[in-house]
């Protein structure tokens, strides 16, 4: 019993020294860093929107709560995958995650490898707006 609540006091105090690193790391100053991280969010928010403001009300305005949709489509087939709407969900969900995995990589390794702080940060934006030109593309094919 008291070797379990000692491996979790253990953790705890990782995890707050871990917090505490984050804090006062230097990299919350970098202009690179901050900038593309931002952008990054900034693009996620806006795939979210794009699903509330068009998808949503096609898949309501068809009378359809549990509507399936063409979610792929390929231009040597056509559409080549069904699903229900809300797998759409998945794009920013997953998007959601590359930013804050990427960040705190970003942040973790700046004092490191700057180079690579600099590489999981630049990548954010560039992984949303991938997840946006896919998004883009599966509600033109369903509006």
């Amino acid at each position: 019993m008291y070797e379990k609540s000692g491996i979790i006091i253990n953790m705890l105090i990782h995890f707050y020294k871990l917090i505490e690193s984050f804090k006062s790391n230097p990299a919350k100053r970098d202009k690179l860093i901050i900038v593309a991280i931002s952008i990054g969010i900034f693009i996620n928010i806006l795939i979210w929107l794009l699903i509330y403001l068009k998808l949503k009300p096609a898949i309501i305005h068809s009378g359809k709560i549990d509507a399936y949709i063409p979610l792929h489509y390929n231009i040597y087939i056509g559409i080549d995958s069904y699903g229900n709407w809300r797998k759409v969900f998945y794009l920013p969900g997953i998007g959601l995650l590359f930013i804050i995995i990427n960040s705190i990589l970003a942040f973790y390794l700046y004092n490191k490898k700057k180079i690579l702080s600099y590489f999981f940060s630049i990548t954010t934006p560039f992984l949303q707006f991938l997840l946006l030109v896919s998004l883009i593309l599966i509600v033109l094919i369903n509006i």
